[in-house]
C-alpha cells in the first residue's frame, strides 16, 4: 500500500506517526553513550518500511512522505544494530526512484573525509546502510531513470579511507566494501564465460 493511500484512509495516523518518529528519533542521538530507545521506535519503523512511495506523493494532499525522511535518516544514528538496519530497510520506500541518486549523494557528503577522534562509527555505519539500501533498490527497479554512477562515485573517491585500516571500525568497512561492490557490480558483471 502506498504511503498515500495508507494515511488517506487513516488520517489521523499521519500526525500521530509523525510526531512519535520524531520523538523516537531525537532520543537515538544521545551523546552522553547511553542506549536510550523509544518504546515504539522499532514498530514505527517496521509500519513505515511496509509503505511504498506514490507518484502523486503531495502534489493534492497535505498527507506527502518527504516529512518523514530526516527522522528517518536519524534514525539510522542508534547505538543498536537493528535499528540502524530497520532505518534503512524504512528509507528506501520513502525516496521516489527519481530522487534516490541525489539522497544518495547527500547521505554520502554527511561522512566524514578523514578519521578523527571525534568520529562516530554507529552514524557512519546507518549512513552506508541506508546508501547500501537505496542502491539496491534503485538497481533492481526497472523504471528507474538514467543512473547518475559518476556522481555517486565522486562523492565516494574522498571517502576511501572507510574500506581502509585507517578506518578501524571492521563493520563500517565492511558495509563500504558492499557499498563500493554495489556501484562498480553492475559495471564489472562477467560477460559470458566461466
Amino acid at each position: 500500500m502506498t504511503g498515500r493511500e495508507f494515511f488517506t484512509r487513516f488520517p489521523a495516523l499521519y500526525p500521530f506517526l509523525l510526531s512519535q518518529l520524531e520523538g523516537a528519533a531525537a532520543s537515538v542521538d544521545s551523546d552522553s553513550g547511553q542506549v536510550i530507545l523509544h518504546p515504539s521506535l522499532f514498530l514505527l519503523l517496521l509500519v513505515l518500511g511496509r509503505l511504498f512511495p506514490s507518484p502523486m506523493d503531495g502534489s493534492s494532499s497535505p498527507l506527502g512522505l518527504a516529512p518523514f525522511m530526516p527522522f528517518i535518516i536519524r534514525c539510522g544514528r542508534s547505538a543498536v544494530y537493528r535499528t540502524r538496519e530497520m532505518a534503512a530497510r524504512a528509507l528506501v520506500p520513502f525516496v521516489m526512484v527519481t530522487q534516490v541518486p541525489s539522497t544518495i549523494q547527500t547521505l554520502l557528503e554527511d561522512l566524514p573525509l578523514e578519521p578523527g577522534t571525534r568520529t562516530q562509527q554507529n552514524h557512519i555505519h546507518g549512513t552506508l546502510l541506508q546508501v547500501l539500501f537505496l542502491l539496491r533498490s534503485y538497481q533492481t527497479d526497472t523504471h528507474r531513470p538514467q543512473a547518475a554512477g559518476s556522481d555517486i562515485s565522486q562523492a565516494l573517491r574522498p571517502r576511501l579511507w572507510l574500506a581502509s585500516r585507517q578506518n578501524l571500525c571492521l563493520v563500517t568497512r565492511a558495509v563500504f566494501v558492499d557499498v563500493l561492490g554495489a556501484v562498480c557490480g553492475p559495471l564489472a558483471a562477467p560477460v559470458g564465460g566461466k
